[in-house]
């Protein structure tokens, strides 16, 4: 019988590096089994500013 699974410990780690490389906009973090959406900035700079939506009350 074939294994399916190499190495059980790994597992989720190859699932998601297989996800990824058929999503263009999404990554992996390095070192972490997350998934991110492509093209975000790093987490220490502050969020651009943004005009409030219209209908949300000051």
């Amino acid at each position: 019988m074939k294994k399916l699974i190499n190495d059980p410990r790994a597992v989720v780690r190859e699932m998601l590096e297989g996800h990824v490389a058929l999503q263009a906009g999404q990554r992996l973090l390095e070192g972490e089994n997350v998934v991110v959406r492509a093209g975000l900035p790093p987490p220490d700079l502050p969020p651009p500013d943004r005009a409030p939506h219209p209908k949300t009350p000051l």
